[in-house]
């Protein structure tokens, strides 16, 4: 049997106290209706006879996404488990799962590239934590490219030596652009960078850049895709290239290998 691991992405559980009497009743009603408790209430009966005085009983919701890792093969999924359990001195004694659905199809996922730089502090622990913060969310970071060091473009006077560490992930997600974005833009926020009150090109603790989505083409406030400079960018197509060469510009139909090859016969 293939080894099956489960991570959390995000979930919420609701908890309530319940008597003998409220579940007894939810059980016959749904016998009566011929619902799908109906498979657990014998398990029900066996559970009341292990109450005891002084026990209480708790009503159970969990609902949560997280990524399902079936034999080396991750996939996206969603689950709910309802049930009953008892509490004895506060602590869980037994309990029973009165529903349990755990979608067996994977939700859509999209492959977008991000751009990831960082010329203040420790760079690599920046980015490195970058990384790391945008795998917490419902994001897989799937590959992550070698760091190339590159000087800052139009940079302001003053800080021309402070050079970037850059780098390229491909990440899978079920967020659409604008959710992405946003959260590229808390990782930021939470790595210290304060895009509304610093200096164009100004130096920063990290740089994060949605670069390509799929084939998406939009040009609307705060996002543009695939990002209108990517082209024009050494230290974004050379990361990038690493990872993904074959990646398809989709206005300018050109692999990221030809882009590359392309603006290094420009500059030289």
């Amino acid at each position: 049997m293939d080894d099956i691991k489960i991570r959390d992405m995000n979930s919420w559980q609701s908890l309530k106290r319940v008597t003998v009497d409220q579940v007894d009743k939810r059980f016959e009603t749904a016998k009566r209706l011929d619902l799908s408790l109906t498979q657990h209430a014998e398990a029900w009966t066996n559970l009341k006879k292990e109450i005891q005085q002084g026990d209480e009983l708790e009503e159970f919701h969990q609902k949560g996404r997280h990524w399902l890792d079936v034999g080396g093969k991750k996939f996206f999924c969603e689950s709910e488990v309802k049930g009953i359990r008892i509490l004895r001195a506060r602590q869980e004694f037994k309990k029973i799962i009165t529903q349990e659905i755990r979608s067996s199809r994977p939700v859509e996922q999209h492959t977008a590239y991000v751009a990831l730089g960082s010329n203040l502090g420790n760079r690599e622990v920046h980015l490195k934590t970058a990384v790391e913060f945008l795998g917490q969310g419902d994001v897989e970071v799937v590959t992550v490219s070698s760091f190339f060091e590159t000087a800052p473009v139009g940079a302001p006077a003053g800080t021309e030596h402070l050079t970037y560490l850059n780098a390229a992930a491909q990440i899978k997600t079920v967020l659409g652009p604008k959710e992405l974005m946003k959260l590229l833009l808390d990782v930021e926020r939470r790595l210290g960078r304060k895009r509304n009150t610093e200096v164009r090109n100004a130096p920063r603790t990290i740089d994060l850049d949605l670069i390509l989505y799929e084939d998406r083409v939009m040009d609307e406030e705060g996002l543009c895709l695939p990002h209108p400079r990517m082209h024009e960018r050494a230290f974004v197509l050379k990361p990038l290239a690493e990872i993904a060469p074959q990646a398809i510009h989709p206005i300018l139909k050109k692999t990221v290998a030809e882009l590359l090859t392309a603006l290094e016969a420009r500059t030289a």
